[in-house]
């Protein structure tokens, strides 16, 4: 995995490159979301724990254009609080020999919304290691506002990297 702005870590014997950094451009221009996620399971088994959890596709429409390496996320979901569509936990998902994304909180505001990171990768780990995976921190040194630097890495505890 190949990135401008990105971190190496063992993968096994391998070491791959782990980007640090997702581009968002909405009405107000262009900004920097933190890579938080990176998980090392088949999408096809991240998508079953997601949808098991009540996480559901978004719309394109309600999306804004996120890229990583120039290319559109592989999944986009999102789980409704508080019965609305305003207040929601937001991923986003790339396929790239491993599978890295964004997971955020997303806050109304007047002006929008605001992403909190923080909130949004916890409450992965916690989806993923209540369910028996492994979760592990890795310096991507890519803080931004409320996010500390950290990815969290999810894998199964069996096929420790």
């Amino acid at each position: 995995m190949k990135a401008n702005n990105s971190t190496k870590q063992r993968a096994g014997f391998v070491f791959m490159e782990i980007p640090k950094w997702i581009e968002i451009r909405d009405i107000f221009g262009v900004k920097l979301d933190p890579v938080t996620l990176i998980f090392r399971v088949p999408l096809n088994e991240i998508l079953a724990i997601f949808s098991e959890d009540r996480w559901e596709a978004t719309s394109r429409l309600a999306e804004n254009s996120a890229t990583l390496n120039n290319a559109p996320p592989d999944v986009t979901l999102q789980k409704s609080l508080m019965g609305g569509p305003l207040l929601r936990l937001h991923v986003r998902l790339w396929k790239d020999g491993i599978v890295v994304g964004n997971a955020h909180l997303d806050i109304p505001t007047l002006a929008g919304h605001v992403a909190n990171h923080t909130i949004g990768k916890s409450y992965v780990a916690y989806m993923f290691y209540k369910r028996g995976y492994a979760v592990n921190l890795v310096h991507l040194a890519n803080e931004y506002e409320d996010h500390d630097g950290f990815a969290v890495e999810i894998y199964k505890p069996d096929e420790r990297r």
